[in-house]
C-alpha cells in the first residue's frame, strides 16, 4: 500500500528526526480526507508530489525552521478538512462544498496550492536563507441580511452561516547570525502579522483571503519583501487583489528610501528617469498594458517609488500592482533596470550594500 504524507505531518511533530517526511499506511486511514486521498488515484499521485515538495522544503532549513514548517503542515491538514468540509460534522455552511464531488475538487485544488506554497517556502540568494512562517485560519460567520433567530432553522443554523478562511505568511531569516538579523526578524514578524490581521467575518468579507509575503535577502544588508493580498468574497465577480513591496536595510531595521539608493542630484535624477522610461518601453508586459488604452501615469516615473521596488542580486525590478497601469487582465506587469546600468547614480553606501 502506498504511504501517505497526510499523516506524516502530524507524526513528525512527535519525532526528532530531520530526515524528511514520515509515512503512514493507507490501511490505517480513518478520516474522510485520509480515505479520499487513499482511494482517488489522481489525488494519490498528487499526494506523492506533495510529499516530495514537503521533503524538499525542509532540506535547506535549520532544525528550528523545520519544526515550524512541520507545525504548519499539521495545521494545513486540519484547515483543508474544514475548508473542504470533509469532517461531515454539520451541514455545509455557505461557501463550503455541498457534495462529495465538490469536496474532492476542493481537496485537489488545496493540494495543488500547497505544493506551490511549499516550493516557494524559502529563498536562497546572495544572503542568508529566508523562509516563511505560515498561518491557516477559518471561521463560520453569520450571513448578511439573515435574521439571527429564524423560526424554521433556529438561531445560528448552518444554513445561516458563511464560511470564511485565510492563509497568511511572514518572512524570517533562518538561523540569524547577528543581532541585526535577530532584530529584523522581530520587526518582520510584528509588521507582517499586523498586515495580515483580519476579522474573517467582517474585514475578510465572508469568503477566502490570502495575505502572503515573498522575501529575498540581497547580500547581508538588504531585504526585499513583496506583500500580496487577495480577497475572494461571496458574490464577487473576481478576486480583489493588492500588492506592495517593502525594501529593508537589515542593519538598522528601517525601510529604504530612494535617497538611500540614488545620489540626490538633478542630473542623476534625469538620467535615471530616462533610463527607466527606456526599460519600461522595452518591457513586453508593460507594453501590453499600455496598449489597452488604460489611463495611467508613465511607467518610467515609478522608478523612485520604493513601494514598486523589488530588489534582486543583479537588478532593480519595478513591479506594478493590479490596476496600477492597466486593467485587471494585465495582472502585475514589471520592468527591470540592472544595477550595472545605474551604478554611476548610486550612493557609496548602495555600492557597498550591493557589492558593486
Amino acid at each position: 500500500m502506498r504511504l501517505k504524507l497526510l499523516y506524516a505531518a502530524c507524526i513528525m511533530l512527535l519525532e526528532a528526526t530531520t530526515a524528511g517526511a514520515t509515512s503512514f499506511p493507507c490501511e490505517r486511514a480513518s478520516t474522510n480526507l485520509e480515505k479520499m486521498v487513499c482511494t482517488d488515484a489522481t489525488l494519490s499521485g498528487t499526494d506523492d508530489d506533495l510529499a516530495v515538495a514537503f521533503r524538499q522544503a525542509l532540506q535547506p532549513l535549520s532544525e528550528s525552521a523545520r519544526t515550524q514548517v512541520r507545525h504548519a503542515e499539521a495545521a494545513w491538514v486540519g484547515w483543508v478538512q474544514e475548508v473542504c468540509d470533509t469532517r461531515g460534522a454539520h451541514a455545509p455552511h455557505q461557501g463550503q462544498p455541498t457534495s462529495k464531488d465538490d469536496q474532492e475538487r476542493c481537496v485537489r485544488v488545496r493540494y495543488n496550492d500547497r505544493i506551490e506554497q511549499l516550493r516557494e517556502l524559502s529563498t536562497h540568494g546572495s544572503g542568508p536563507t529566508v523562509y516563511l512562517v505560515e498561518s491557516f485560519t477559518h471561521a463560520a460567520c453569520p450571513a448578511e441580511n439573515t435574521p439571527s433567530d429564524d423560526a424554521e432553522s433556529g438561531p445560528s443554523s448552518p444554513h445561516s452561516m458563511v464560511f470564511a478562511s485565510q492563509y497568511s505568511t511572514y518572512p524570517q531569516i533562518d538561523a540569524p547570525a547577528t543581532t541585526a538579523e535577530k532584530r529584523w526578524n522581530a520587526i518582520a514578524r510584528k509588521t507582517y502579522q499586523e498586515k495580515a490581521s483580519r476579522n474573517l467575518c467582517t474585514d475578510a468579507g465572508q469568503g477566502e483571503m490570502t495575505v502572503t509575503t515573498r522575501a529575498r535577502a540581497i547580500g547581508t544588508h538588504l531585504m526585499t519583501v513583496a506583500v500580496d493580498s487577495s480577497e475572494n468574497s461571496q458574490g464577487m465577480p473576481h478576486p480583489h487583489d493588492d500588492s506592495s513591496n517593502d525594501n529593508w536595510l537589515v542593519d538598522t531595521g528601517h525601510l529604504l528610501t530612494a535617497n538611500d539608493l540614488f545620489r540626490k542630484d538633478p542630473i542623476n535624477h534625469a538620467a535615471i528617469l530616462a533610463l527607466a522610461k527606456m526599460q519600461a518601453n522595452a518591457s513586453a508586459s508593460v507594453h501590453n498594458c499600455r496598449e489597452s488604452g488604460y489611463q495611467a501615469p508613465d511607467p518610467g516615473s515609478f522608478v523612485f517609488n520604493t513601494e514598486n521596488w523589488q530588489l534582486d542580486d543583479g537588478a532593480l525590478n519595478i513591479v506594478f500592482g493590479v490596476y496600477e497601469i492597466g486593467p485587471y487582465s494585465c495582472g502585475s506587469p514589471s520592468y527591470t533596470i540592472s544595477w550595472k546600468s545605474v551604478s554611476p547614480y548610486l550612493t557609496p553606501q548602495a555600492h557597498s550594500w550591493l557589492g558593486l
